[in-house]
């Protein structure tokens, strides 16, 4: 008999609104920061920095700042392509 696997407890859709409503509605912390930025010069895609206000790294967090406003990207569809320049 094969036992039960594990599944995700919660499926996240592809619509980031959607996606942000079930993080603050799990993590109800008023130390919780939403940023919010336009990435790709031709697909103008809408990302958000989540992340504990009281937790975070502020070193790190500035680093991803830095990079992600340097960012030269025409075309942004998917967060992996961050990653790859």
């Amino acid at each position: 008999m094969k036992p039960p696997s594990k599944a995700p407890t919660r499926r996240w859709p592809e619509d980031l609104d959607i996606n942000l409503y079930l993080i603050r509605s799990s993590y109800n912390d008023s130390s919780l920061a939403i940023e919010y930025r336009r990435l790709g010069d031709i697909s103008n895609t809408r990302i958000s920095l989540v992340y504990d206000k009281k937790l975070v790294n502020e070193s790190v967090r500035k680093e991803l700042d830095r990079r992600l406003s340097a960012a030269d990207l025409k075309l942004v569809q998917a967060a992996g392509e961050l990653g790859k320049k």
